[in-house]
C-alpha cells in the first residue's frame, strides 16, 4: 500500500509540474512583438540619421585620392570593360562560323546551334556526322521527304509520299 501511495504521490507531483510549464512558458507575445518593433524603429532611425554621414565621407575619400589612384581605378574599369566586349565578340565570331559552315554543308540554319567544336574543322566534320545521321541509306535518301514529281531524289515513305497516295488513289 505504501508503493501505491508514493507512486499516487509522484503522479500528483507530475501533474502538478505539468500545470505550471504552461504558466511558466507563457510568454506575452504582443508585449515582444511591440519591443521588437521598438528597436527596429530605432534602428531604421539611425540608419536614415547616418546616411548622410557615410555619403559625405565617400565624397571626403574620393577627393583624397590622388591622379594615379584614379586612374588606375579608370583602366581596371575599362579593362574590364574590354575583357565583357571581347567575350561577346568571342561569342558572336563563333556564332558566325556555325552559320557559315551550315551554309556551307547545306543545313538547315537551325542545325548550325546544334554542331559543336571549336575550330572550323571540327564544326565542318560534326556537321558532315549530322548530314550523315539524316540520310538513311546513302545519299540522295531522304527519309519521310515524300515525293511529288521529283526523280532526282529516292524518298522512304513518309507524309508527303502518303499524302500522294492517298490523293491519287481515289482518281
Amino acid at each position: 500500500m505504501s508503493e501505491n501511495a508514493s507512486e499516487q504521490s509522484a503522479a500528483e507531483t507530475t501533474a502538478t509540474d505539468t500545470a505550471e510549464a504552461p504558466a511558466q512558458d507563457a510568454t506575452d507575445w504582443k508585449s515582444e512583438a511591440r519591443k521588437w518593433e521598438a528597436r527596429a524603429k530605432e534602428n531604421s532611425a539611425k540608419v536614415a540619421e547616418l546616411s548622410p554621414l557615410a555619403e559625405r565621407l565617400a565624397e571626403i575619400e574620393e577627393s583624397s585620392k590622388t591622379a594615379e589612384q584614379k586612374a588606375a581605378e579608370r583602366a581596371a574599369a575599362l579593362e574590364e570593360s574590354d575583357r565583357e566586349k571581347g567575350a561577346t565578340i568571342s561569342g558572336l565570331e563563333s556564332k558566325l562560323l556555325r552559320y557559315e559552315v551550315a551554309a556551307a554543308k547545306g543545313l538547315d540554319l537551325k542545325a548550325a546551334l546544334r554542331l559543336q567544336g571549336s575550330t572550323k574543322e571540327e564544326l565542318e566534320a560534326d556537321a558532315d556526322d549530322f548530314a550523315k545521321s539524316f540520310i538513311a541509306g546513302g545519299v540522295g535518301e531522304v527519309p519521310g521527304a515524300g515525293s511529288r514529281g521529283t526523280t532526282d531524289v529516292k524518298t522512304t515513305p513518309g507524309l508527303g509520299t502518303l499524302t500522294h497516295a492517298y490523293e491519287t488513289a481515289g482518281k
